[in-house]
């Protein structure tokens, strides 16, 4: 529709430019009567594609990814492609243009981060549970449950077997499945084929050039994501059932999210400043977190914790001979072996990164929360000279755990704040992994700026920043579209980022 009118407005330009050049007056009629025609054609055309985006912006028949592309293509005007990778730079400052050059360059730039040093020795001991999970035997109607669950338009893995072939063929597949699956559990093996990864690169911040700024999303088999969603369901439950999880942890946790850890941290730091006191906090940075969890360790954790017998050595061949390839512009690197990490993109990872992380609370005397990666400590401050002691034997015991788990922390991006009303607030000194933390005057953690003397001026300058972009693209279309569509994308686009965390 766009090119159409483009077409017809280059039309209307080469006229006027000939009529310009021409001194007769039937040219200059001739061209006057085309310029209209063309200009009312521009109007009509413009008019029936706005009608047409309005009627398709309330229809109920499109996939949520279809609304959502619809929306920011045509009213957002967003041409970012998210799967666009420009000239990238390698660590020997060599510019990369081919699309197999970039591949491999980040295949080996993802592959890099799974390489610890000692990754083959023992972990340390840990005492184990008495109690244990159960070996699971599957039943059709859960793999049917499943199926039917599955979204239409996710991408495929490399086996090009996609959530709309399952669900087509869910009534055939479900029993020829539930034998699989239960053989594999009973066998305690997890298909090679099924542990192949495509993976996207996926551009976090920073300068799109540079390598370092990309982390890889996995496109891993949607048969072997079933697979572990049957497993993910009983070694969930089995971990809720025990207590095993720490209440500490907000990350993939379900009943649980972000905004309940704000309140609740957001809660004492302000009724430590209601009392007189002051709050002393630290945010730390994990390095690659996801791509750099030591198999050897979580398998020692698992075991402890009650993950024994077919589930363990099933989750043992999960984690092994892990096999990735990045794919750019149809183009594939050269395939390679994972060592280390849980890939982001399937169903197991994330919960096996959680209960690999879930021992870093203890042994911790201040207060510490967990979403995730993103770890905040904070002390109320009694005597400075004690809140000191405290919080640095804190950060050694953590650089201690991470150092023992092979987690690295990023001290250069960990940072501190001391929140207080007073006009001369207490300052010491931290140190983490001999390094002096820097003290700023507010952080954003978990999507809010907090400031060190809780007013919002920050997160309000923050969210005003992110609507008036938004804003202005609206603008235009307030005499083109329904009242009914402006308040769909309203609701869609500017409301959430009014809404997120208000109650704080």
């Amino acid at each position: 529709m766009n090119g159409y009118i483009r077409r017809i407005i280059r039309k209307r330009n080469r006229l006027h430019k000939k009529a310009k050049r021409s001194n007769l007056p039937e040219d200059w009629a001739k061209f006057r009567y085309q310029r209209n025609h063309v200009t009312g054609e521009v109007r009509r055309v413009k008019t029936e594609f706005y009608q047409q985006i309005d009627h398709e912006i309330n229809e109920n028949n499109f996939t949520e990814k279809k609304w959502w592309k619809l929306v920011k293509t045509n009213i957002l005007n967003s041409k970012q492609n998210k799967s666009f990778i420009p000239p990238l730079v390698d660590e020997q400052g060599k510019i990369l243009y081919d699309a197999i050059d970039k591949a491999n360059a980040l295949n080996n730039y993802f592959t890099a981060q799974s390489n610890l040093e000692n990754s083959n020795e023992d972990p340390p001991f840990i005492p184990a549970n008495d109690f244990e999970l159960e070996t699971p035997r599957f039943k059709e109607s859960e793999i049917r449950d499943i199926i039917t669950s599955l979204t239409v338009g996710k991408a495929s893995g490399p086996d090009c077997i996609n959530h709309k072939i399952l669900k087509s063929c869910c009534t055939s597949l479900a029993n020829p499945l539930t034998n699989l699956f239960n053989f594999l559990l009973e066998n305690s093996v997890f298909p090679d084929q099924w542990k192949e990864a495509h993976v996207t690169p996926i551009l976090k911040k920073g300068t799109p050039s540079s390598i370092n700024n990309y982390r890889p999303i996995s496109l891993l088999s949607c048969i072997g994501k079933i697979f572990e969603r049957c497993l993910y369901k009983y070694i969930y439950n089995f971990f809720l059932d025990h207590k095993i999880l720490t209440p500490l942890q907000s990350g993939f946790i379900k009943n649980d999210s972000t905004v309940y850890q704000l309140l609740d941290i957001y809660d004492q730091i302000c009724i430590a400043l209601d009392e007189g006191k002051e709050v002393r906090s630290v945010y730390f940075d994990i390095s690659k977190a996801f791509d750099r969890v030591w198999h050897r360790g979580l398998l020692s954790k698992l075991h402890a914790v009650g993950i024994r017998g077919n589930i363990h050595r099933i989750l043992e061949s999960y984690l092994s001979n892990r096999q990735q390839s990045v794919v750019i512009d149809g183009v594939s690197s050269n395939s390679s072996t994972i060592h280390a990490g849980v890939p982001q993109g399937s169903v197991l990872g994330p919960l096996l990164f959680v209960a690999y992380i879930n021992d870093l609370v203890n042994d911790v005397t201040s207060n510490i929360r967990l979403f995730a990666d993103d770890t905040s400590l904070y002390l109320i401050i009694e005597d400075p000279a004690s809140s000191q002691r405290i919080l640095n034997l804190d950060l050694c015991t953590i650089s201690k755990w991470a150092s023992t788990w092979k987690v690295a922390f990023n001290p250069n991006k960990t940072t501190s704040i001391t929140f207080s009303r007073k006009q001369n607030p207490s300052f010491f000194q931290l140190t983490f992994n001999n390094t002096a933390l820097s003290e700023v005057s507010s952080h954003k953690h978990l999507g809010v700026y907090l400031q060190k003397n809780c007013n919002w001026t920050d997160h309000v300058n923050y969210i005003i920043s992110k609507i008036s972009k938004t804003v202005d693209h609206f603008r235009i279309f307030k005499y083109r579209l329904s009242r009914h569509s402006l308040e769909t994308i309203y609701k869609s686009f500017i409301l959430p980022l009014f809404d997120y965390a208000d109650v704080l």
